[in-house]
């Protein structure tokens, strides 16, 4: 590990860079880009800019009421917009943190490759492709939290590119599809020069003078802000069409799954399987088959189910599938066998499970054992708190009781040795700060104790002190937060604060209300800072946020407080409205803040690439007296070089630079997540804080190329009358890359599309094969025209052809025809890789081609003298 010290609030320093501009990309030293997120357009007073937040929320949550909409299951549109729920807006808030943080993180708000600027069109573009590929390959895997990751890196990019070029003055009302599609027509780059512009440009006055960039409204900030509106419009479009991209290329099931969208909470089961505990995994069997046949009722999709074992020395292997009966028959082969001490490496089951589950998870955990592993508490707590699961214990065994009666459950005869009484008060702490229980019981109780499993999980119970309630009213509100400090530099904006609070210092406090339909009310007018005991320490009054004043039906209700000085003991959140009748509303959070006097930043977030090493450089930010700390790191693969304790002393007020190396075996299975987890404790207090980052593992030989279609031959010309004739286009398809063709899908067209393995016959002979689209009985058959022909016909709405099970070898071409009646003469065809990527492929018949012909040659004459215009102006601007 290496380090470096230096003050907290020295400046970077600002460089000063003279760099030569190309027409397409600007000088932006810093770099900028639209706006990161609401608090921008406060920042620059421009409140009718769009963010990078709102267009990416919009476009998502656009993409997923369409899916929703064409889905099988179709409900009410308002009611589906109720059961988005918190796992939906979190995974959305994933994405566009990811998003702003290309704004924020010194490795690249300052970096043009990921901003499209200063010439770097060439590495932009491949950067831009490297996100998509990373993100095909964390879908995948089923890594749905790298895969939300790298698509908000996409999104920043994509975005910048039509706020920082001259697309929109060219006169372009479309996106440029080359961005994604390399095998679409590119436009060259030239060489006119023009600067970013605005107050925020160091360059302004240097070189390429004036500027260009379109990031708000303000003309303070964006010279061109008269073209604010046209760059957005086409930035959101850009983001529509990935999306509706990804949907296509993964499925409607996985891309729902990716937000989790309408997804009940993970249900995770962590059993001590040593001897004693036969009761505790017969009643976790119970519950388990009592939860999943209640979830079966639900119109929720049914979750994920997780289990780990833990057995002293043996932890795992972990469990995982979508299918309850699977589940239970796991469950079911589940037995007690051994063990005789008494601690038990409980902490590195849970530590196993929450890397194993998706963010806002239900854990519960049964043993009769305290924890063996107690120096991974600080992990597991980090891990649980990004996380935001909740963890309940449900303890067989009295806190006072001897390590004897375990031993005599498990009938072996050891000498009586006594033990600490607070032994497991690592597991209280772990289920208080996480919003779950801690609660003690016998052999004889757990079957009825362990209901509380089945309750914690509903949404129609309360738990008071005595017992349990059923509220009078049901209601689907609820809330995610997060603190919030200003960033002034190059990017205003709100940057969000990773593991806990700074006690004593201000901060923004975000909120983002869940669960309202669109024709439901309700104000919030404040949030309560609440002690562990329910003691009030704060008020902090709420301000709707920019975003929630659009006009859009789908916008998550924002809102913004000022929090004048963090608590600096532990507090809930808890949220104070009405609805429209004027009933009252409160919401409290789960999980407990932690406040603390040090900080983890991570600045660097590399790729892992399988026989590779690599760094992951940070900082750690002490806001209290001069003090030594202990930084631990450990990941979930095992890739770390060291994971410590290291001990370093840092001054008041100063900071400490570290970082971390990781070795990638080989054998490293692409597309994985490796969880690497930081956190750092004093050694005089209690102070501690964590961060938690997710690195992908990429090939070094990454596939990005979609596959290639070309049209070999079109065949027979349609008269005016179009009943009665049909038309014949023959394509060849091809992957480009190394992975080989994967899948086929006939998207759009009335037509029927047939697959062969060689070309085919002449115009006569392949007439003669085709039948007329009238004939349904040819749906999806296969044939054989002599001995050479074989073929399989496909139509709109079959499922995806599995091309492994139809060629000899996916990487050779593949023959297509295509035979529609005259009175429909486009089709769309989509074609995957093995690696995921995907070719749209329009087919048309020989009279619209030609319409199209005649129509691109008039057009593009026209383009070809803006074009000429616009160089000779920029270039102009750039010597004046």
């Amino acid at each position: 590990m290496s380090q470096g010290r230096r003050g907290i609030w020295n400046g970077r320093g600002k460089q000063m860079h003279r760099l030569i501009l190309a027409y397409l990309l600007l000088l932006a030293s810093p770099c900028m880009s639209f706006l990161p997120n609401f608090w921008s357009r406060v920042l620059t007073l421009s409140w009718d800019s769009y963010t990078h937040q709102y267009i990416t929320e919009q476009a998502i949550i656009n993409v997923t009421m369409e899916t929703l909409t064409c889905s099988k299951k179709q409900g009410n549109q308002a009611e589906d917009w109720t059961r988005l729920g918190r796992g939906f807006w979190r995974a959305v808030g994933e994405v566009v943190k990811s998003n702003a943080a290309m704004d924020f993180l010194s490795s690249t708000r300052s970096d043009p490759v990921y901003h499209f600027d200063s010439e770097r069109v060439d590495s932009a573009m491949l950067m831009l492709r490297q996100f998509w590929a990373q993100t095909l390959l964390s879908v995948q895997a089923k890594e749905y939290q790298s895969a939300r990751h790298s698509l908000g890196q996409l999104f920043h990019s994509l975005q910048d590119f039509y706020s920082h070029s001259n697309w929109v003055e060219m006169g372009q009302r479309s996106i440029y599809l080359h961005l994604l599609q390399p095998e679409k027509p590119a436009i060259p780059v030239a060489e006119g020069k023009c600067s970013h512009g605005g107050i925020l440009d160091s360059s302004r006055h240097m070189g390429a003078k004036g500027g260009i960039n379109k990031d708000s409204t303000s003309p303070l900030f964006s010279p061109h802000h008269y073209l604010h509106v046209e760059a957005a419009t086409l930035a959101t479009e850009a983001t529509l069409t990935v999306l509706r991209d990804l949907r296509d290329t993964v499925g409607p099931k996985t891309f729902l799954r990716l937000f989790s969208m309408r997804q009940a909470p993970a249900l995770v089961f962590v059993i001590d399987t040593t001897g004693s505990m036969f009761e505790e995994i017969t009643a976790a069997r119970l519950r388990a088959h009592s939860i999943i046949q209640s979830r079966a009722a639900s119109t929720e999709q049914p979750g994920t189910y997780v289990l780990v074992p833990f057995h002293d020395p043996a932890v795992g292997p972990v469990y995982e599938t979508d299918d309850p009966n699977q589940f239970m028959q796991h469950m079911e082969n589940l037995m007690a066998l051994g063990g005789g001490d008494e601690p038990e490496m409980c902490l590195s089951a849970i530590q196993l499970a929450l890397t194993q589950s998706p963010p806002l998870s239900e854990i519960f955990v049964f043993t009769d054992a305290s924890p063996k592993d107690f120096h991974l508490f600080d992990a597991v707590k980090a891990l649980t708190l990004e996380k935001q699961s909740k963890v309940t214990f449900l303890l067989t065994k009295d806190p006072n009781y001897t390590t004897e009666s375990r031993k005599r459950r498990r009938r072996k005869k050891r000498s009586r040795e006594p033990l600490s009484p607070d032994r497991f008060s690592l597991y209280s702490a772990l289920s208080s700060m996480s919003g779950g229980l801690t609660i003690f019981t016998t052999n004889s109780d757990i079957h009825k104790v362990s209901a509380i499993v089945e309750d914690n999980t509903a949404s129609d119970k309360l738990r008071l002190n005595s017992g349990f309630i059923a509220p009078s009213g049901d209601s689907t509100v609820d809330f995610l937060y997060y603190f919030a400090a200003v960033t002034n530099d190059t990017h205003p904006g709100l940057a969000r604060m990773e593991g806990s609070p700074i006690a004593g210092l201000s901060a923004f406090l975000v909120l983002a209300v869940t669960g309202l339909a669109p024709d439901e009310e309700a104000s919030f007018s404040h949030v309560t800072l609440l002690g562990p005991e329910g003691e009030k320490f704060q008020e902090v009054r709420l301000k709707a946020s920019s975003s929630s004043s659009s006009s859009s039906l789908y916008s998550v209700e924002e809102l913004v407080g000022w929090v004048d000085s963090v608590p600096r003991a532990p507090f809930y959140v808890c949220l104070t409205g009405q609805d429209s009748r004027g009933n009252k509303l409160e919401r409290v959070s789960t999980e407990m803040v932690q406040p603390t006097h040090v900080q983890i930043q991570v600045l660097s977030a590399p790729h892992l690439v399988p026989g590779h090493s690599t760094v992951v450089n940070f900082d750690i930010l002490n806001h209290g007296p001069a003090r030594l700390f202990n930084l631990t790191a450990g990941d979930d693969r095992g890739y770390l070089h060291s994971n410590g304790p290291h001990s370093f002393h840092v001054a008041e007020q100063r900071s400490f630079r570290a970082q971390v190396d990781l070795h990638i075996p080989a054998t490293a299975q692409a597309g994985v997540t490796v969880t690497l987890t930081l956190t750092v404790r004093a050694l005089d207090s209690q102070d501690s804080n964590y961060a938690v980052t997710y690195l992908s593992v990429v090939p070094l030989d990454l596939d990005m190329s979609p596959p290639s279609c070309f049209v070999a031959e079109r065949q027979t010309t349609c008269p005016s009358a179009c009943n009665d004739s049909t038309w014949t286009v023959s394509l060849v398809v091809s992957d480009r890359g190394h992975s080989g063709l994967s899948t086929l899908l006939l998207q759009k067209g009335e037509g029927i599309l047939t697959s062969l393995h060689n070309p085919p016959p002449r115009e006569d002979s392949l007439e003669e094969d085709q039948p007329s689209p009238k004939q349904q009985n040819v749906h999806k058959d296969k044939t054989r025209s002599g001995d050479q022909h074989q073929q399989i016909r496909i139509k709109k709405g079959d499922p995806p052809l599995n091309l492994s099970e139809w060629v000899l070898d996916s990487s050779e071409p593949l023959w297509l025809s295509y035979t529609s009646c005259c009175c429909s003469a486009q089709a769309e065809l989509l074609i995957w890789d093995l690696a995921g990527n995907m070719k749209r492929c329009h087919i048309i018949s020989s009279q619209q081609s030609q319409q199209e012909n005649r129509s691109t040659e008039i057009s593009g004459s026209g383009q070809i003298r803006l074009l000429g215009i616009l160089l000779f102006g920029l270039l102009w601007s750039s010597l004046s």
